[in-house]
């Protein structure tokens, strides 16, 4: 199923780019501290904490890691939100989607670039 939704989001950004020109897509995979609910993982929306830097508010058993990534990907979305790029200084670069690089980009611990899934899937959800 992760692998089917990676293939899938590449697939959509190939069309989305002939309206928006360019497209940047990520795969967010740090697991929210959730020992509650340990088989959620890094679940829909689990990113939006990280997004908004409230990473310390609620129950959560936040690790000083989820700070940190919550700096990166906040970083992220002001540096779009000011330039259309969410690229900035001290950032792994996030390339922009490229017909055919099959690349999204990974927010996680260690943050960058990454395949979209590995080939065999890739190569099986690109014929279907």
């Amino acid at each position: 199923g992760r692998d089917r939704a990676r293939v899938t989001m590449d697939r959509w950004a190939a069309t989305q780019v002939a309206a928006s020109r360019t497209v940047y897509t990520y795969f967010f995979d740090r697991v929210t501290p959730w020992p509650e609910h340990p088989e959620f993982g890094a679940h829909h929306t689990s990113e939006v904490p990280y997004v908004f830097r409230t990473i310390g508010l609620g129950t959560r058993a936040w690790e000083p890691v989820d700070t940190a990534v919550s700096d990166v990907m906040s970083s992220y979305f002001v540096n779009f939100a000011k330039n259309g790029d969410p690229n900035g200084a001290d950032l792994p670069r996030w390339p922009a989607y490229a017909p055919g690089a099959h690349v999204t980009m990974r927010i996680a611990e260690q943050s960058g670039p990454m395949p979209l899934a590995p080939d065999a899937a890739r190569a099986f959800f690109a014929a279907h």
